[in-house]
């Protein structure tokens, strides 16, 4: 294990020695600077700053009261704030996203002058040619500039620890020695050796103003929206020219091996459904389900030491797009995969967490898949911990709902279907069914305010969004009185799903259940119904009573 003996450590009670500390560092020209967190961000808390000068030496300055409360004036009263905004000092980070966001959003810090090396990173290997460079680890950053080895061996070990087994790891006090090697290997001087290389390298080649520009947008990266838009949208634009690009290129008989990096990540990080919007060629799609192919084999391999592996955002969306759009076996292989994924994950989860945990302790994908799971319906039988924290997701996403359609009355609730299930459901707990319904409400009010001056009676279904097209079929507009552009977008949906589910009822993807069967008698038989509607209700009613005919002539039959 790597010792750093050139290690200083402050706690709260310690600030008028960190005052002491903070006057040496306004000698220094530039500073590496680190923190760590319970899921560092926005709303993960920050409970360690590291800084870190040429000579080596470590600072670790400990923001905990206690192992649950941050002293929210510590940065304050130790001039720690003011360094941090400096604009003389340089400040060096890898990867600053995390840690601008949590010094924003929690003490009220705006990092000025600082020099990230994972952007730097990023730009100096799309100069070299490469389209969507992969951001890289401080270790391997070290190797590619430096050409140096690892110097702390026992950081996976450490990762482990709270990826795996206490997701209070970086708020346990007193640090044990694995902690302190860990946050002072963040702050190395190597850091700093890294920064020279790469400023050097984008002022021979006149990249500082690209570098300026995206530098700017990861440290705004969750402080302003916009910051983020920016980004997708310049990633989206590569991967369609780079897809594009394929098309062209390429002809039938094309495997993965033939393609560049470049081009498999951009299949890699486009979706089945992406594909099929966008009318691609059928190599696409082929060379696509190949990438799936991969993406499973390699799960599978990282399945099978269930020690190591944690859930990452992008497995259970690559899973969900196999299954709604893959190859029968590509299904069944990641239908296999997943209740292995959901295994190690609710493991994860029982092992990390408990009822009282915050949200905001626990990872994003932890998050997206407590969301995602349905314990009433689910084979499964969850934990109290992870149907507790189910249900404390999706209350958190109501409450997300509701502060947004108060404050932009553009915003359309997704997912209306989910919520209909939540309101009559006897089982889902009661907070749960009284938000679900305020939020089907209020986003049902807004809906049908916004739709007369956004339509017309000439506007035809497909101008409509899904979520409108949910609210406006389950509309009562014979009891009810609404404006007559509402009343003729109600009766177009209707035709529309109508015939919807006419189709798939043919095609043996629709089950008739008892709501089904009264809203086909209902349409069939009033008389206020379009004619055009009545009469397809009526053929629909026919078909199915024709079939149920059938099937029990075959059965008497046998």
């Amino acid at each position: 294990m790597a010792s750093f003996p050139k290690v200083s450590i402050f706690s709260p009670s310690e600030k008028e020695e960190c005052l002491e500390t903070v006057s040496i560092f306004r000698q220094q020209e530039v500073l590496a600077v680190d923190s760590e967190g319970i899921q560092l961000g926005k709303d993960g808390p920050l409970t360690l700053l590291q800084i870190g000068t040429k000579d080596g030496s470590a600072y670790l300055f400990d923001v905990m009261l206690d192992k649950e409360e941050q002293d929210k004036h510590f940065f304050e009263d130790t001039g720690l704030d003011d360094l941090l905004e400096s604009s003389e000092i340089l400040k060096v980070l890898h990867s600053s996203g995390g840690d601008s966001a949590a010094l924003f959003h929690q003490f009220g810090i705006k990092l000025e002058n600082v020099f990230d090396t994972q952007v730097a990173h990023l730009v100096i290997e799309e100069h070299k040619g490469c389209k969507i460079p992969l951001r890289v680890k401080l270790e391997e950053l070290f190797s590619t500039y430096l050409n140096a080895s690892k110097e702390y061996t026992e950081k996976d070990v450490v990762q482990l620890e709270f990826l795996k087994k206490n997701a209070k790891f970086w708020a346990t006090r007193p640090l044990t020695q694995n902690m302190i090697d860990y946050a002072s290997n963040d702050v190395s001087s190597l850091l700093i050796d890294v920064y020279v290389h790469q400023k050097r390298y984008l002022e021979e080649n006149e990249l500082m103003a690209t570098f300026s520009e995206r530098l700017q947008e990861e440290i705004e990266f969750e402080i302003d929206e916009v910051n983020k838009e920016r980004r997708q949208n310049r990633f989206s634009e590569i991967k369609r020219d780079i897809i594009s690009t394929i098309c062209e290129q390429y002809e039938e008989g094309t495997v993965l091996d033939d393609l560049t990096s470049d081009e498999k990540r951009a299949l890699l990080y486009t979706t089945l459904n992406e594909i099929k919007s966008a009318n691609y060629p059928e190599i696409i799609r082929n060379l696509k389900l190949e990438s799936l192919d991969h993406f499973l084999q390699d799960l599978e391999e990282k399945l099978r030491d269930a020690e190591t592996f944690y859930l990452k955002p992008h497995v259970m969306q690559k899973l969900k797009d196999i299954e709604s759009a893959g190859t029968k076996a590509l299904k069944k292989h990641a239908s296999r995969l997943k209740k292995t994924v959901q295994q190690i994950t609710v493991d994860d989860i029982e092992r990390k967490y408990d009822i009282n945990t915050p949200l905001t302790h626990i990872s994003r994908a932890e998050i997206k898949f407590l969301q995602n799971l349905r314990p009433l319906y689910d084979d499964i039988e969850y934990t109290e911990t992870v149907n507790k924290l189910h249900w404390k997701v999706i209350e958190d996403h109501l409450d997300e709902d509701l502060e947004r359609l108060a404050s932009d009355p553009e915003f359309e609730v997704q997912n209306i279907q989910k919520l209909i299930r939540f309101i009559h459901d006897v089982r889902v707990p009661e907070n749960v069914q009284r938000k679900a319904k305020e939020v089907r409400k209020i986003n049902e009010d807004s809906v049908l305010e916004r739709l007369p001056h956004k339509y017309d009676l000439d506007t035809c279904v497909d101008e409509l969004t899904e979520q409108e097209k949910i609210v406006l079929d389950r509309l009562d507009v014979i009891r009810n009185m609404y404006d007559p552009v509402i009343v003729d977008l109600h009766w177009k949906v209707t035709y529309f799903v109508l015939c919807e589910d006419y189709e798939n009822f043919m095609s043996g993807k629709l089950k008739i259940q008892g709501y089904m069967s009264k809203k086909l008698e209902f349409l069939s038989t009033n008389e206020r119904v379009p004619d055009i509607t009545r009469e397809k209700a009526k053929e629909f009613q026919h078909v199915i009573c024709h079939q149920k005919t059938t099937r029990r002539g075959k059965k008497h039959n046998k």
